[in-house]
């Protein structure tokens, strides 16, 4: 006899099967490529543990792809250019320029230019929203290791986490380049944004030929509401830039959005880190140590037309100097500044494991809780004791 099903269970079938794409099995590089150019909407590409040579460039269009290592090690899967001081063979690895497109499980090293381009739609140069970059090890691009081109419109809903992102060589100069010779280089550089989350990161030695550079965290030109959390950033030419100098188009770099609960080691001459032209920014339990106490750890900056609007700092260990040019309202409260912070306070601060000591007495139970960060950089809740300990760990 014919069972007739009912609606409801009609219905979720449907969606079920029409959320199943293809699942592509690769194991050289041209089955990569192939896979890539030959993909659906929904498909998985799923790559065997070995070595990628990248040889033509690999540009996603399809929405809601998945491009995945196998074993979810990404040590085992590697994709890699011909190096970030040499300029021949492919430049820059991933170009993505569809929706809902998940990079995981797999590491990019070795390239001129960039690991992971988010590049624009034509004609209208859109970006694309709800990317993820999970469980991704980044590692020696001589530009950009993540890079957000500029979009009329915004990048909505992107997830990076779980990068690790970092250099092992140093970056030769390029002459005649049109910015910055020596150190135009950095992690994530990305215009644009809204409702991005960068959260479990861990950047490394990202610094250029002189030791500067743009930021293992970069973020400007009109950016709305960012999420920067739980992220590790040691010896880079620069941390965290929420905004630049350059400025040609008088917007704000930064609107809205939170930098809490991460570790900054800093041993650059170099700015740790920027805050220029921000609105309604806070950035609250962090740790910054720097190898100086009188190093510029933070600049804010402003111009009259431009000033800077409701930016918080509270309950963060900053060592080092906080040098405010801003003509626009900053708020600073229960902020540990300047050179009484000591090593001892911290477990190990050149490797970036700035969890508190019993020494630490004067950044424990100091501070009032914040609602905008209930828990630390461990995920435990804060605050411990009476009161919150100043910085991003909360010790128990």
């Amino acid at each position: 006899m014919l069972r007739v099903l009912p609606w409801f269970m009609v219905f979720s079938c449907v969606l079920l099967f029409a959320g199943c794409g293809r699942t592509w099995r690769v194991s050289t590089f041209e089955q990569l490529h192939g896979a890539i150019e030959g993909c659906s909407p929904g498909d998985r590409i799923v790559m065997a543990p070995g070595e990628y040579h990248v040889t033509r460039r690999l540009y996603l269009t399809k929405a809601d792809v998945v491009v995945r290592g196998r074993r979810g090690k990404p040590e085992q899967v590697v994709l890699h250019g011909n190096g970030m001081n040499d300029s021949s063979g492919v430049q820059s690895c991933f170009w993505t320029a569809a929706d809902g497109i998940e990079l995981r499980d797999f590491t990019i090293r070795d390239f001129w230019q960039y690991g992971v381009v988010l590049s624009g739609r034509e004609p209208a140069r859109v970006l694309p929203d709800r990317l993820v970059l999970s469980n991704l090890h980044i590692q020696d691009c001589g530009t950009r290791h993540i890079k957000s081109v500029y979009s009329r419109d915004y990048s909505e809903g992107v997830l990076i986490e779980n990068l690790r992102c970092r250099q092992t060589q140093k970056r030769q100069r390029r002459p005649g380049h049109p910015v910055d010779a020596d150190n135009y280089i950095g992690g994530i550089d990305c215009m644009k944004t809204k409702d991005w989350i960068i959260r479990d990161c861990r950047f490394e030695n990202i610094r250029g030929a002189t030791g500067g550079g743009r930021g293992a965290i970069f973020m400007w030109i009109g950016s709305l509401d960012p999420l920067i959390e739980r992220n590790v950033i040691v010896n880079c030419g620069a941390a965290i830039c929420l905004g630049n100098g350059h400025n040609p188009e008088g917007l704000y770099h930064v609107s809205g959005g939170i930098v809490r609960n991460n570790f900054i080691y800093h041993a650059s001459s170099w700015r740790a880190v920027e805050l220029g032209y921000t609105r309604d920014v806070k950035f609250v339990h962090n740790t910054l140590y720097a190898d100086s106490a009188e190093a510029r750890a933070i600049d804010i900056y402003d111009r009259p037309n431009i000033p800077t609007g409701g930016l918080e700092l509270r309950n963060n260990i900053i060592r080092g100097q906080i040098r405010n040019r801003a003509r626009g309202k900053v708020i600073l409260a229960d902020n540990l500044v300047g050179g009484r912070i000591r090593p001892d306070w911290f477990v190990d601060p050149s490797s970036g494991r700035l969890f508190l000591t019993e020494a630490a007495a004067e950044a424990l139970d100091k501070a009032p809780p914040l609602s905008e960060a209930p828990r630390d950089i461990t995920g435990h809740a804060r605050p411990a004791g009476p009161l919150a300990d100043i910085g991003a760990h909360e010790r128990r």
